[in-house]
């Protein structure tokens, strides 16, 4: 399951839009805004860090809609 997402540039405000998958394979996501040069990338080392918590989220989300689905089964 992919999580996307958007955070706002820090530079200009502009929601860049992030695919946490790609992220985690080292792409970097540029600001769409023309008169802004930032991207946003993650730091090798903080590659397991956001890994965990995106596996985790998955996992929560999951646990909601099987628990969704069980209650509409009620």
């Amino acid at each position: 399951m992919n999580v996307q997402s958007t955070v706002p540039c820090p530079d200009c405000g502009s929601p860049i839009p992030i695919d946490c998958q790609l992220l985690l394979s080292g792409t970097r996501f540029q600001c769409p805004s023309p008169s802004c040069g930032v991207a946003i990338s993650l730091a090798q080392e903080d590659r397991g860090v956001v890994s965990k918590a995106v596996t985790e989220f998955e996992a929560l989300q999951q646990h909601a809609l099987n628990s969704a689905q069980q209650d509409r089964a009620i």
